[in-house]
This record gives C-alpha cells, sequence and structure tokens, in this order.
C-alpha cells in the first residue's frame, strides 16, 4: 500500500481520487487484462488482410472463367468460318465474339489477345489486368490472369442428305435461292477440301415422284399403276379409257408391257429416244413409308404419265393439267423429255437424286441441274433421304446407324403443303385412283400425305439421325407445324419467310453441322 513520506505528499494524499489511481499504478506490473485486446489487435492485421486476399483471389476465378467462355465463344466463331484464309476477317471475327461476352464494363481490363491457327486447330490466348481490392494492403496493386481455349473441327464423320422441293412453286427465285442456300452449305461442310474422307452428302430432289435413276432398273419390277389399271380395264394398245370426271386416258402401250424402261423402244413408231428416266411410283402401304429392301418391302413400279388431254371430245387438246402427248392418229407425239417443262411419259419427273458422295464439285454441279415443276408429295422425298441415308438397301455404303465416329442428318425444304390432283400423276398415280387408303378427295389425300410424312420422320428419329427442317414462304400454319413436328426438335425446324433469311438459315445448319468441339 502507497504510504506518503513527504509533507507534499500527505497533502496531495489527502486530495480526493488520488490514493485510488496509486493504488492502480502500483498493480499495473501485475495485471494481465489488457494483453488479449492488445494481442486480438495485432492479430487482426495479418486476419483482414488474409481475408481480402481471398475475395482478391475468388474475383481473379472468376475473371478466368469469364476469360475461359469468352475465348471459347471467339474460337468456335471463327471455326465456323467457312473461309479462314483473311486474317482481317479472321480478327474481326475474333473481337465480335471476344468481346461481345468479355464486355469492357467487366472486371479486369484485356492486355493481350492472341489466334493462331495450324492443321485446323484454332489456338487462343488472352491476358486480363484486374486491380485489387485488399492485396494493396500488402503491396500488389493488380493481378493477370491468362485465359487459354483450343478449338477443332469435330474428328467425327458426317453424312447428310438434302431433301429438297423441286416442285412448280419453286419456280423463279425461290429455285435460285434455294440452290444458292444448298450450294453454300456444301461450301461451308467442306471448307477448302474438294473431297473429305469424313464428309459424305447426297441429294433428293422432290416433287410428286422422286427419281431414283435409269440404271437403277433391278429396283424395279411390274407395270406404272396406270398403265395396271388400264390392263386390268381390259384395254389394248391405243385404245382410250374414260376416267372420273371425264378425264380421258390413253393406253399407249409404252409401259413394262411392252418394254418400258431405260432403252424402251415405242411400239408404234419405233422410237427409241424416249424412255424411261428413272422415276418411281410409291410401294403400297405400310412400305411406302418404311426403309426395307425389295425382299421385304417389295419392288418399285417405274412412273409413267400416260397420255391424257383434258377434253375427251377432243383427244388431240391440251390444258389445265393435262399431259396430251400422244395424238389421236397414233403417229405423231409431241414430247419434251429435256425438262423443266417436260411433256410426255416422264412428265413431272424430278432430276436423279444423288447418292452420298464425298466429292464437292459433283453435289454444287447437281444443285445446279435442278429445276421446278409438279405437285409436291413432301413424305416421298423425306423417305428417299431416309433409304440414301440408310446402310441398307436399296442404296448401300452408308455406315451403320450408332456407329460412334459418325452421325446421319437430313435437312428437308418444303415450300408448300402436300397436293394432290385428280389430273396429275404422282407416284400414288391419279388421285381419283384412290392409291391413298382409299381416299380421292383433296382435303382426305393430303391428310394421309401429311400423316404418312409424319412416320417417316419418327422412324428416322427413332433410329438417331438428326432431322432439320425448312419451311420456304409457306403460308399454311398447319404445314409448318408438320414440318416443326417432324424435325428432332423445335430447335432445328426453321420458317424462312424470305428468300434472303433462307441463306441465313443454311449457314446456321451448316455451322451447327460442322461439328465443332472444345478440345482443351
Amino acid at each position: 500500500m502507497w504510504t506518503p513520506s513527504s509533507p507534499f505528499a500527505r497533502a496531495l494524499a489527502r486530495r480526493p481520487g488520488v490514493p485510488r489511481l496509486a493504488r492502480r499504478l502500483g498493480q499495473l506490473p501485475g495485471d494481465r487484462r489488457g494483453v488479449t485486446a492488445v494481442l486480438f489487435a495485432v492479430a487482426l492485421i495479418p486476419l483482414v488482410l488474409a481475408v481480402g486476399v481471398a475475395v482478391d483471389i475468388s474475383r481473379a476465378y472468376m475473371v478466368k472463367a469469364r476469360l475461359g467462355h469468352a475465348l471459347d465463344a471467339a474460337g468456335l466463331a471463327v471455326g465456323s468460318m467457312a473461309d479462314r484464309t483473311d486474317e482481317t476477317a479472321n480478327k474481326a471475327m475474333l473481337d465480335r465474339f471476344f468481346y461481345a461476352n468479355y464486355p469492357s464494363d467487366v472486371v479486369g481490363t484485356v492486355t493481350e489477345l492472341n489466334m493462331s491457327e495450324v492443321d485446323n486447330v484454332i489456338t487462343l490466348t488472352a491476358t486480363v489486368e484486374m486491380k485489387t481490392s485488399f492485396m494493396t494492403l500488402a503491396g500488389i496493386d493488380t493481378i493477370e490472369v491468362a485465359g487459354f481455349s483450343e478449338v477443332t473441327r469435330e474428328t467425327k464423320g458426317l453424312e447428310l442428305v438434302m431433301v429438297l422441293d423441286n416442285t412448280g412453286s419453286m419456280a423463279g427465285t425461290k429455285l435460285s435461292s434455294m440452290k444458292t442456300a444448298a450450294t453454300n452449305l456444301v461450301n461451308i461442310l467442306f471448307g477448302s477440301d474438294e473431297t473429305s474422307d469424313n464428309l459424305y452428302i447426297g441429294l433428293v430432289p422432290f416433287a410428286g415422284t422422286v427419281n431414283i435413276g435409269s440404271d437403277n432398273t433391278a429396283l424395279t419390277s411390274g407395270p406404272p399403276y396406270i398403265e395396271q389399271s388400264l390392263k386390268d380395264a381390259g384395254l389394248n394398245d391405243g385404245t382410250t379409257y374414260m376416267g372420273p370426271n371425264d378425264d380421258r386416258f390413253t393406253y399407249d402401250g409404252w409401259g413394262p408391257i411392252s418394254g418400258w424402261g431405260p432403252t424402251s423402244t415405242h411400239w408404234w413408231t419405233g422410237d427409241t429416244t424416249y424412255n424411261w428416266w428413272g422415276c418411281v411410283d410409291a410401294r403400297p402401304y405400310p412400305n411406302d413409308v418404311e426403309d426395307t429392301d425389295t425382299t421385304s418391302g417389295g419392288f418399285w413400279r417405274p412412273y409413267y404419265w400416260a397420255d391424257t388431254p383434258y377434253n375427251s371430245s377432243n383427244p388431240d387438246w391440251d390444258a389445265g393439267n393435262a399431259n396430251n402427248w400422244r395424238w389421236s392418229n397414233g403417229s405423231t407425239y409431241d414430247i419434251d423429255n429435256t425438262g423443266p417443262s417436260t411433256l410426255g411419259p416422264n412428265k413431272g419427273c424430278p432430276r436423279e437424286l444423288t447418292p452420298l458422295t464425298n466429292t464437292k464439285q459433283t453435289l454444287i454441279d447437281e444443285i445446279d441441274a435442278m429445276w421446278a415443276d409438279g405437285y409436291t408429295h413432301i413424305n416421298i422425298g423425306a423417305v428417299w433421304g431416309w433409304r440414301v441415308i440408310s446402310p441398307g438397301e436399296p442404296f448401300t455404303g452408308s455406315k451403320a446407324y450408332g456407329e460412334e465416329d459418325w452421325n446421319k442428318a437430313v435437312i428437308i425444304l418444303t415450300d408448300g403443303d402436300n397436293t394432290t390432283h385428280d389430273q396429275v400423276d404422282t407416284a400414288y398415280g391419279y388421285r381419283w385412283e384412290g392409291k391413298l387408303a382409299g381416299y380421292t378427295s383433296g382435303w382426305q389425300t393430303e391428310g394421309e400425305l401429311d400423316d404418312r410424312l409424319s412416320e417417316v420422320c419418327t422412324g428416322m428419329k427413332n433410329l438417331g439421325i438428326i432431322v432439320y427442317t425448312i419451311t420456304f414462304q409457306v403460308s399454311s400454319s398447319s404445314t409448318r407445324t408438320l414440318m416443326e413436328n417432324c424435325a428432332t426438335d423445335s430447335g432445328k425446324y426453321y420458317n424462312s419467310p424470305t428468300e434472303s433469311e433462307l441463306n441465313a438459315v443454311f449457314e446456321k445448319i451448316a455451322n451447327e453441322l460442322s461439328n465443332l468441339r472444345l478440345s482443351k
């Protein structure tokens, strides 16, 4: 206890509070109660710094993730370009997609962005400088974040068939636009290669029938439907048959009964010029909607549009949808066998289909050679697209279904509804013949064609074939819905109301089919 020893000290001690203060000061050397607070204050500094470092590092990781995403997007965009030989165009595409995904207002400043390509492998690198928030306490003002991405064209092979509307309504600028768009797709997929070991494309032009090629006689057997109908009616060569609606048909005898084929000789004139082109009638249901061979599904009958003047009172008068190519005296024929405005037994027969090929120029030439004529049977085009891409008969050479390293895809384009007519011959004969489930009216037969298209699409999708569909200036909402449901999913259906948009649609599909992948 403190004891004052001097008069001053004793006087001071008598002042209020002084003895208590003196006692506290005397106890200070042994008091430990303030040490904890001091130690906590000292320890708090590195603790706060550690938390701040963690925050800055977390921000850096977010920047790195955002940077990687931007590089991936830019690499895919550049890789999808058909021609990557233009460095300026490549750089413009790189900048466009990179900065769209890494805008200037995000954290960090891009200090470096580079791209190189070797053997179809595109390598992208970028560096971002990020300002720190807490690490400045330790003298670290910025962090450098690096990003890397590598994009290569998928090594998987692709088999693709384009089923393209070549009907009469496509004539003019619509056909030209379709040819341009389809050619661009071929160029995008092949790139600078003239041939490819892992890319095969086929073409199926369709109208009311499909042309399988006149050299495929092994797939055909029996007379065309109309010839069979006339024969069953007991007609002989050169006689006529009066059909419904006063339609007149001449049983000319130029069918398979008299050798109708690629080397036909006409029974009356001995003419060998006008031969079977290769179009076929549809097989009876359900084989008309299935990919079955001739053993299980039967043969196809050669297509043959009989002589059909519109007016029975004048067998040499042609009007409307008539195909009056046989004069009544039997000695003169007015036949145009060159396309597109054909007249004769091959009328309505489109350009021959192209089986899968890996030669770019062959495809470009065949697209350019297409013409527009005839009615619309989308299901007939679709099922032949399936048969072309199928590994089995009638066209062989395609890869097996489900083969790991290959994809199969079909693109189906139409500019209108399925159509039928009493005076128009198609793969199902004339409407009045009742070859479509016995129906003979327009709305019933056309509805049956819609149903059969749906069956074809379902069959392809069940086998893993990717189905893209395009409606080109189609006003019918029911047909647009039909085609959307035909596609593998709604994202693979495209409605193209204008000719300029059609090219963009084909480009989008081509880029998707390029099968780009991130390798790292």
